[in-house]
Formats: C-alpha cells, sequence, structure tokens
C-alpha cells in the first residue's frame, strides 16, 4: 500500500534458539517520533503516501492487534525503520517442540467442534471485504445460511426487500462501520424488524479495539463481544452458546 518501490519481504531464520519472523519494506519509513505512536489503536501515520482512488483506507487497528498478540505469546516484537527508505517488523518466537498427545476433550468442548448450523440463517454485517467473505465462507462450511452486509445502509435495504427476508437465527456485527456508524445501530433495525420472534434477535458483536467500556455497552444491548482477530474454534463455541446448541 505504501511502497512505491520495490515490495514487501516476509523471512523466517535461527537465530540461536529461537526464530526471527521479520517483515521488510520499502515503503516511506516511519520517523522515530512516530514509531512510539504507531501500535496505539487508531493512529496513523501523518503524511505517508496518498492511496489510490481503489483502495481503502484502514482503521490504525493492525498494529495494535499485532502487539496484543506478540505480548500474548511473549514474542518480543521489534520496529526499524529509516525515513524515505523502509521499515522492517521483528518478531522473535521460540522453536517449535514436538507436540505431546492429544488431550480428550470435554463433552462441551467436543460437541462445539462438531457444530453443524443447517437451516440457521445468520445476517454477517462486516464493512472489510475480506473479513466478510472469509466469515461467510467459515460459516457456510459449517452448513448456514449466511447473508453479508456492509453497513447500516446496506441492512436497511434488505430490510426494505419485497417479498421480507426471512428472520435470522443470529447476528454477528462489527463494531466500526462505515460513516461512523455502529453495528449496534444495524442490530437495533434487525431487532425492530423481527420484534414478532419470541426473543429478541441474538447477537454477537466484534471489534479490534481494546479500549474499556465494551462490557456495559455489550450488557445494555444484550449481546456478547469477541476481539478481533476471532479464532474459529472461539467463534463457533460462541455460536453454540448463542443459539443453544448442545
Amino acid at each position: 500500500r505504501y511502497s512505491i518501490d520495490g515490495g514487501v519481504l516476509v523471512s523466517a531464520r535461527q537465530r540461536g534458539g529461537a526464530v526471527l519472523l521479520q517483515v521488510w519494506d520499502t515503503g516511506v519509513g516511519i520517523t522515530a517520533a512516530e514509531q512510539t505512536r504507531i501500535f496505539d489503536e487508531f493512529y496513523q501515520v501523518q503524511g505517508s503516501a496518498p492511496l489510490g482512488a481503489h483502495e481503502a483506507k484502514g482503521l490504525g487497528l493492525g498494529l495494535a492487534i499485532v502487539q496484543r498478540l506478540a505480548r500474548l505469546i511473549d514474542a518480543p516484537l521489534g520496529l526499524a525503520s529509516v525515513p524515505g527508505r523502509g521499515s522492517v517488523f521483528t518478531l522473535t518466537l521460540p522453536l517449535g517442540r514436538a507436540p505431546r498427545p492429544p488431550t480428550p476433550l470435554p463433552d462441551a468442548a467436543r460437541a462445539a467442534l462438531l457444530l453443524r448450523l443447517e437451516q440457521r440463517r445468520i445476517v454477517v454485517v462486516e464493512d472489510e471485504p475480506a473479513v466478510r467473505e472469509g466469515l461467510s465462507v467459515l460459516l457456510q462450511s459449517w452448513g448456514a445460511t449466511v447473508v453479508a452486509l456492509d453497513s447500516v445502509a446496506a441492512v436497511e435495504d434488505w430490510l426494505r426487500q419485497t417479498p421480507p427476508p426471512e428472520a435470522p437465527h443470529l447476528a454477528i456485527v462489527d463494531h466500526r462501520l462505515p460513516h461512523g456508524r455502529s453495528g449496534l445501530a444495524a442490530l437495533a433495525l434487525m431487532r425492530a424488524a423481527f420484534a414478532a420472534l419470541a426473543a429478541p434477535l441474538p447477537a454477537i458483536l466484534v471489534t479490534g479495539s481494546t479500549m474499556v467500556g465494551h462490557e456495559d455497552e455489550a450488557s445494555r444491548h444484550d449481546v456478547h463481544v469477541l476481539i478481533k482477530p476471532v479464532a474459529p474454534n472461539k467463534l463457533r463455541a460462541m455460536i453454540a452458546f448463542k443459539l443453544g446448541l448442545r
């Protein structure tokens, strides 16, 4: 996105008892002052190369997610950058070990792994095309029928269809949608449209932000929150819980 010439190189090299996983680029580089801030949520480097008309501007969450994952797995994360020449990000990982024999799963976990969603309709509201498409493919592989939408406006158009759409069994909505809208607004529209359901439409709120307040917000709107990146097994277990599947 920001490399006018050259490209991006991903490398893995053994260094003693560790593996250095590195991502090199020949991009615009990052100043020393900016390097202290680029791992903050929603922060984006100022004055970087302009994007083409076909390129979507990110949210400034990618490096925050990388840093959080690196801390979770205790993998030191390093950065070296020279403005005008490029950058290299380094993860220091331990060498792998031979796997232990698998531990038998408890019944509840085994049931989640065997989750099948035939005859279940799920609405996905996500504005990032790659995430939306990947989530749709995953849910369809479990047997679900998926309606994939990218904004609150798209939800409004879908609800105005003739004949009206069938009520979904579950909604999975991204917290931040285009034009400053929230996935909770999309959820409110769907719950109003399908108010005849015996109970409010079950929903999962997905967010890339770890900012405080999500739990209170989730409680007020009767949703459960998953933090990006969402592992398939965690999503599958949450869906099983929300749909009351055993």
